[in-house]
């Protein structure tokens, strides 16, 4: 069991340094072979059709993992994305 790792994630245009959005998650347990959807809550009057860059991290007892990741947003995946999101509730913690 992997115990108090941090993840971290952000998004950015492709060519572009300004990051869009961030999302970190701290004291978080993993058990082997496991895997999970890490969504980085994104704020959509920032987002247009194009080609993004996810970083991510994980760190755990010295160790660190590293990852990118290029995504495409076309014009119908960034509709869906307006129309998915404008029907979540968002609880404040």
């Amino acid at each position: 069991m992997v115990k108090e790792m941090t993840i971290k994630g952000s998004i950015r245009r492709k060519g572009e340094n300004k990051t869009l959005d961030t999302h970190e998650m701290k004291d978080f347990s993993i058990a082997p072979n496991s895997n999970f959807d890490f969504e980085v809550p994104v704020k959509l009057k920032d987002f247009r059709t194009g080609t993004y860059v996810f970083t991510g991290s994980a760190k755990e007892n010295g160790h660190t993992w590293r990852w990118t990741k290029e995504f495409t947003i076309d014009s119908d995946k960034l509709e869906k994305m307006k129309d998915e999101a404008a029907h979540q509730v968002h609880v404040p913690t």
